[in-house]
């Protein structure tokens, strides 16, 4: 079993960590920017694209070089909520022809998006268990001026 998921170099730094310097130098230095979407995403998963890449952007999150995992990501959300809606309007369960009831294709097909979604969001730092391990841009210090 893997052991504890690595803290990033700028999370090391900002905590006076001796192994920053070094973790720092070796990561590479890939473009910061907001890759353009793939133009087959549309609909719902294009929504998405464009609603995650602003709140990374506004994170310092997201490089160029991140095209195929938000894409990855952004059609799973699509597929998911397209999903989620077949199983409203049909339910969990379909009869067979002779009358028998077994769990829907579709209900199969919405629980694997469920994990994909929450696989790709794991990735890229999205959950409220993986912020943590993401280096964003620093926070502002606040002052302590309330008024």
């Amino acid at each position: 079993m893997p052991g504890p998921s690595r803290i990033p170099a700028e999370q090391l730094a900002a905590q006076g960590s001796k192994l920053a310097a070094e973790r720092l130098a070796a990561q590479p230095d890939y473009a910061d920017g907001i890759p353009s979407p793939p133009d087959w995403l549309d609909g719902i998963a294009l929504s998405e694209w464009q609603r995650i890449t602003a709140i990374m952007a506004e994170a310092g999150t997201i490089k160029e070089c991140d095209l195929a995992i938000v894409a990855m990501y952004s059609q799973a959300w699509g597929e998911y909520c397209e999903l989620r809606q077949q199983v409203i309007d049909k339910g969990w369960t379909a009869i067979s022809s002779k009358g028998a009831e077994y769990p829907a294709p579709w209900a199969n097909y919405y629980l694997a998006a469920e994990k994909r979604v929450a696989a790709y969001a794991k990735e890229l730092g999205i959950t409220p268990a993986s912020h943590t391990k993401v280096a964003g841009k620093p926070k502002q210090k606040d002052d302590g001026d309330f008024f």
